[in-house]
């Protein structure tokens, strides 16, 4: 990888982490005003720049490259890019609160996650995949009905993002606040990269 790659994304990276402060304190400000449906379909947007944020920071230290399928998916502008920033924010989640409850009931964490066994891996991909789709589609129904009036033809119900509520807003920060800071962390600071990486070593 060149120089000049490095640095583009790691301009690509500051800017994509500006986005994702300004997309947040505007939907702090509708928020304030009890605008929640706007407040969410921003912060989803946010968390989306954030995802690009932390994989600029993989090709900016060399973990993936320029040209990869990852980097072109996760900028793609079509439902596919929804679909796999959603996939890297729930996979990051799903690790930081696996993480979390190894660490609250054990301290030998490596060694348990040494002593997975090949059926234990299947359970847990398993897992990861009926639960992706759930989490995906809860974002992006929640996140459409934050933006746009929706019409049932069937019934001819109307809903809109006056329908979202605080609880959902409070759900959604609930869900996301601690992997949030914790990416942030890794994008800002190379010492935390390996906070992710590490556990695909057992």
């Amino acid at each position: 990888m060149t120089q000049d790659a490095v640095d583009k994304f790691r301009k690509g990276k500051e800017l994509c982490l500006k986005n994702f402060e300004m997309w947040i304190d505007e939907a702090r400000i509708l928020d304030q005003k009890g605008s929640w449906g706007h407040a969410f379909a921003l912060t989803f947007a946010g968390l989306e720049s954030l995802v690009q944020a932390y994989c600029c920071m993989y090709v900016e230290r060399g973990i993936w490259e320029p040209d990869s399928k990852e980097i072109k998916e996760v900028f793609n502008k079509t439902n596919k890019g929804h679909k796999k920033r959603m996939k890297i924010l729930h996979d990051f989640i799903l690790s930081e609160n696996n993480i979390q409850t190894i660490l609250k009931h054990t301290d030998q964490f490596h060694v348990l996650l040494r002593n997975f066994t090949e059926k234990d891996v299947a359970k847990y991909q398993k897992e990861i995949a009926d639960s992706l789709g759930k989490f995906r589609k809860y974002l992006m129904k929640k996140r459409n009905l934050g933006m746009y009036v929706d019409y049932n033809e069937d019934t001819y119900e109307f809903k809109s993002p006056f329908h979202i509520t605080k609880k959902d807003i409070d759900e959604l920060m609930e869900l996301t606040i601690l992997p949030v800071r914790i990416m942030r962390m890794m994008i800002e600071n190379e010492a935390y990269t390996k906070i992710w990486d590490f556990r695909e070593k057992y």
